[in-house]
């Protein structure tokens, strides 16, 4: 997740979740906007329980996740697609940001055209891959978009997964990391970010999904931004912003995958 407000990468006191510590972008990170982007609170989990996750590797280095819908595709944030994104690499198979798995490149980088970095509207993006060999198949996988008109309920358990740091301005971390939280209404966020947003930019939309506990102590962080929400098995959102980590009172954003569906299918065909 990065542009003041974290999007989740690595940037300190995020708003968004991303990894970008080397100052490549500033993300809001959803659990970026101060710049947060790992998972708080959550334990470590091996790659075949997880086979769709992906790390963004910037110059040998994690910056923000993803997760593999097809053999061709991989579900972002848009605001992990920075500039020079092309030039990264993917890794794919590996509860180890570092090593191990496979290393793929891309051919296309593609952001929502209503994407909107003020707001963290739309923040989602796709990534076309070049050639997905299937020389470790067996941790390689796809993650399931959802049913047309699916949503998850308020209270439904969703699984959040990334290396991100385990508070603001931490280190990342070197395996994959797993937390549930609840989901949390749109109407309920709102509530909770009001005051917040008052002075703010940003907002709460219907492109966006809620997850957190009102007490704080479990949620994504900085370096998490990309990465999936998994809801009854379908990925249901993509780690976006937020205030901070884990802070009481400040459920994390998520774009919405089934509201931002038909995007998706129409670009990728799937």
């Amino acid at each position: 997740m990065f542009q003041l407000v974290c999007f989740l990468g690595l940037i300190a006191g995020s708003i968004c979740r991303s990894d970008f510590f080397n100052g490549i972008e500033e993300v809001i990170i959803p659990h970026a906007v101060e710049q947060d982007g790992r998972i708080v609170g959550g334990w470590p989990v091996n790659i075949s329980s997880h086979p769709h996750q992906v790390s963004f590797q910037n110059w040998h280095r994690h910056s923000c996740g993803g997760s593999l819908i097809s053999s061709e595709w991989i579900l972002t944030a848009a605001h992990c697609i920075a500039s020079g994104v092309l030039r990264y690499q993917f890794r794919l198979g590996s509860e180890l940001w570092a090593e191990g798995g496979l290393l793929v490149s891309p051919i296309v980088a593609i952001r929502h055209p209503l994407y909107n970095s003020s707001t963290l509207d739309y923040d989602i993006g796709l990534i076309k891959l070049a050639n997905l060999q299937s020389e470790v198949a067996d941790t390689i996988g796809f993650a399931q978009l959802p049913p047309e008109g699916w949503t998850p309920a308020p209270g439904a358990t969703a699984s959040v997964t990334g290396w991100g740091t385990p508070f603001s301005g931490g280190s990342l971390m070197d395996e994959l990391q797993e937390v549930f939280v609840p989901i949390v209404s749109n109407e309920s966020c709102e509530e909770y970010y009001r005051e917040w947003l008052a002075t703010r930019s940003y907002e709460v939309t219907d492109r966006m999904l809620c997850a957190g506990f009102v007490d704080g102590g479990k949620d994504a962080c900085q370096g998490d931004s990309g990465g999936p929400l998994i809801v009854d098995g379908y990925l249901t959102g993509v780690v976006s912003w937020g205030n901070g980590c884990a802070f009481a009172g400040f459920p994390g954003l998520y774009a919405s995958v089934p509201n931002l569906l038909s995007w998706i299918r129409e670009e990728t065909g799937l």
